[in-house]
């Protein structure tokens, strides 16, 4: 595995920004305030220029250390070389996955409960996200219920693989989760529609400095 899941993983969705700016721009803006996970999120757009804008990010590695994680598509993530993929419910087994991009690459599963993070576990997930923690614009559908922090609490103590918080967390409760000692916080609405987000992004690193 390249790096830790650790920290705020950032999600750089461009339908979440407003589509104000790029994914390069967001991603560069996440990275110089300190974000080390960034994952590019793009359900709109061809293939093409998923791609692209997959490259470019990955050439901020000259200037950052992060990781980088690919959503859904093992096979573009192994294409551009990325760190890895993170897998939705409806999205491929984690073995297929594996196929595709070895052992050296991290294989993330989005869950939505105590048993489903289990499964993610057994699967051979190397970290899991769990959510949604509270109600979010991202994570609106039935699909994605909303677990609560008791529930990541559980989660937390079933499984060893890492958890990433998500949905619906904001300067508001996020500390709520830092004392669950979550090992990451997954941020998408929070960071993307600040008005800065280069610092919004090192407030929120900043927080896991501290706690």
């Amino acid at each position: 595995m390249a790096h830790k899941i650790t920290g705020i993983y950032a999600i750089v969705d461009p339908q979440a920004g407003g589509g104000k700016l790029s994914p390069l721009e967001i991603a560069s803006d996440l990275l110089t305030g300190g974000v080390r996970v960034i994952q590019l999120r793009q359900k709109q757009g061809t293939p093409g220029d998923i791609e692209l804008n997959a490259h470019e990010i990955l050439d901020l590695k000259s200037e950052h250390d992060f990781t980088f994680i690919l959503n859904d598509d093992p096979m573009l993530a192994a294409r551009v070389g990325a760190d890895g993929v993170h897998l939705g419910a409806r999205d491929m087994p984690v073995r297929e996955a594996r196929r595709i991009l070895g052992s050296a690459k991290i294989i993330g599963k989005s869950t939505h409960s105590a048993a489903e993070a289990v499964a993610a576990q057994k699967e051979g997930a190397d970290y899991i996200s769990c959510g949604a923690i509270f109600p979010s614009p991202t994570k609106n559908d039935p699909g994605h219920p909303v677990i609560g922090v008791g529930m990541l609490k559980e989660i937390l103590d079933m499984v060893r693989v890492p958890v990433v918080a998500i949905g619906g967390i904001n300067r508001i409760n996020i500390m709520d989760i830092l004392r669950t000692r979550v090992p990451s916080v997954a941020l998408i609405s929070a960071l993307l529609g600040a008005e800065d987000i280069e610092a919004e992004a090192r407030f929120f690193s900043s927080l896991f400095q501290l706690h």
